[in-house]
């Protein structure tokens, strides 16, 4: 369709003066570009040349990420820029479209196959693909004031829908918004290939409406921001293919504006974009209300700027892009619990390494998943910071198991008090392993707060265990002592209010006697603390000196508890004995009165 009636212009076989300047500059770009090229990645390199190529997880983020990275360097070239953001499915026309605003001259290759002539004054901006396949990796961005005027740049986005891998999809989708969000102002136009109406039921305009949709984020936003896009239509025959009728734009508006094949979302789009419209010719083709060259710049000038794009534009994710995002971050995240899983049997000596070395490559998994966000969107930031927190608190939970442990089955009754002190023990390696993973993980602010407030718990559940069992062996100590007290008081002919008088007396030297004893356990204690430690320095171990400093620090708790339980159980039985001996005593008057 709409071939043209004439051959092209001949060929200029020398150079004219105008065009020197324009070859200069295209000089000067040129080693950027291949900078940009060459500063790819071989991951990214290896599926650019080979569209379809199953990558790991780990080979997929590390693509990802770079393609981003790689995006953000070019958005910068926005940076204070009235842009004009054209977008459109793989194969639409828009670089063809950029180029012909700016000024290039095209002519047929081939079967309806358009390309900017040889002779043409101005040569091409942006790259134009012939294939199905997207020739642009991030959004290129050239500037636009030779014709639109000072200020402005084109921003000639990638193909949505892109068929390179869903990596590259994300990442065009990420770049697009990158590039949007560092211009000052953003204006919107959309080619739409006439072709792309017409085929599967316009499954390529829906595709595209819904693409719209997602970059505005609502369809308020796009009804709001409407003035500000324009529907170009590209490709589309100047006549019909039978009739040979001219083809108007309000018969292309009748086909775009039919509502089939669209839902509720994509219909209520097109309806309020229905007045943005227009269609055009790189040959200068149509009639009236075809928009030649001049009367499309003059278009996009007058559209009314979007002046906080960063506020408005999302990164456009479709659902395969969604649910492949998802499985991804899932893999991730199981590598991260595979390796926390190792890092909790180095804790307890099960593995032959060093536990920080494993936690430190844990985090470093952590970190590597989180960096996901930079696609900037709120679906994959909520997933990867889920992730990595459900792991990491997965793995606290597990580590602090012992702690737990001590309150169950009877835990610290007293009955085997060796073994309450292993337990004890077990559960203090446990959370020294936690704080390992803690300062592994200190620079990772997802996880730092919520991790640090499981760890509070865990210490607050420790602390009163211990608080437990040294009060439960303070009162075993003291009720120990008492009996043998009693025993060497023993009972008199006289009666129990005797005894209770013989008791009173001997337990200030039971009560002195047992303090005594607390007084040499600590100073034994401090003894053997200091020799282990001095056992330990000699060996030039660096990490065991820092545990047995730990569970010293323990035993000298558990030792002031002991005691404190102890004095404790001593004074309420002097002030019970004490008690009972003043009833005795009232009993006694009473009787006495009684008496005479």
């Amino acid at each position: 369709f709409g071939r043209p009636t004439c051959s092209p212009g001949p060929v200029q076989s020398t150079i004219s003066p105008t065009l020197l300047p324009v070859l200069a500059a295209a000089a000067l770009s040129l080693p950027r570009m291949q900078a940009d090229a060459a500063s790819l990645d071989p991951i990214t390199k290896k599926l650019l040349a080979s569209p379809g190529l199953e990558l790991s997880p780990a080979e997929s983020r590390a693509c990802l990420v770079r393609c981003i990275a790689h995006g953000e360097a070019v958005a910068s070239r926005a940076a204070g820029k009235r842009i004009v953001v054209v977008l459109g499915n793989t194969g639409a026309g828009k670089s063809a479209f950029i180029n012909y605003l700016h000024g290039c001259k095209f002519q047929y290759e081939e079967e309806d196959k358009m390309v900017v002539r040889d002779d043409s004054e101005l040569e091409e901006l942006m790259r134009i693909g012939h294939t199905n396949r997207s020739e642009t990796f991030s959004p290129q961005v050239e500037d636009a004031t030779d014709s639109l005027g000072s200020g402005f740049a084109y921003a000639d986005c990638p193909g949505f829908l892109d068929n390179r891998g869903f990596e590259i999809n994300v990442a065009n989708a990420a770049n697009v918004r990158h590039t949007v969000c560092a211009a000052s102002s953003a204006v919107v136009v959309v080619v739409v290939n006439y072709y792309s109406l017409r085929a599967d039921r316009g499954k390529g305009l829906h595709d595209l409406l819904r693409i719209l949709l997602s970059l505005f984020g609502s369809v308020e936003q796009v009804e709001a921001h409407a003035p500000s896009v324009l529907l170009a239509i590209s490709q589309a025959p100047v006549t019909h293919p039978e009739t040979g009728a001219a083809m108007s734009i309000e018969r292309y508006m009748r086909t775009l504006l039919s509502p089939s094949g669209l839902d509720t979302a994509t219909g209520e789009v097109l309806h309020a974009l229905s007045g943005r419209v227009c269609v055009f010719h790189l040959l200068g083709r149509g009639d009236s209300s075809w928009l030649t060259r001049d009367a499309l710049l003059e278009r996009v000038r007058g559209l009314p700027p979007i002046g906080t794009p960063s506020s408005l534009f999302q990164s456009v994710l479709g659902s395969e892009d969604r649910e492949r995002l998802r499985a991804l971050i899932a893999a991730l995240g199981k590598d991260l619990r595979e390796c926390l899983s190792r890092c909790e049997l180095l804790v307890r000596g099960q593995l032959g390494a060093t536990s920080a070395a494993g936690f430190g490559e844990a985090a470093r998994l952590a970190a590597e998943l989180l960096e996901l966000r930079v696609v900037e969107h709120g679906f994959v930031s909520s997933l990867v910071e889920g992730e990595v927190l459900a792991a990491a608190r997965e793995s606290v939970a597990s580590q602090v198991a012992p702690v737990d442990a001590l309150f169950l089955d009877g835990g610290l009754d007293g009955g085997d008090d060796a073994a309450d002190g292993e337990r004890l023990e077990e559960a203090r390696g446990a959370l020294r392993g936690v704080g390992e993973l803690l300062t592994a993980f200190a620079g990772i602010d997802v996880v730092r707060e919520p991790l640090q407030a499981l760890v509070a718990q865990a210490e607050a559940r420790l602390a009163s265990a211990e608080e437990r069992r040294a009060e439960a062996r303070g009162r075993r100590e003291m009720a120990a002592a008492l009996q043998q007290t009693l025993r060497t008081v023993g009972a008199h002919a006289l009666g129990e209010e005797y005894n209770v008088v013989r008791e009173v007396l001997a337990l200030p030297r039971a009560v002195a006697a047992a303090r005594e004893g607390q007084a040499r356990r600590q100073r034994a204690l401090e003894r053997a603390h200091a020799e282990q430690l001095g056992a330990l320095g000699e060996s030039g171990v660096a990490v065991r000196p820092r545990e047995a400093e730990d569970r010293h620090a323990a035993e000298r708790r558990e030792e002031v508890l002991r005691s404190a339980a102890a004095d404790a159980a001593w004074e309420a039985h002097i002030a019970a004995a004490a008690d009972r001996l003043r009833r005795g005593e009232r009993r006694r008057r009473r009787a006495g009165r009684q008496a005479r």
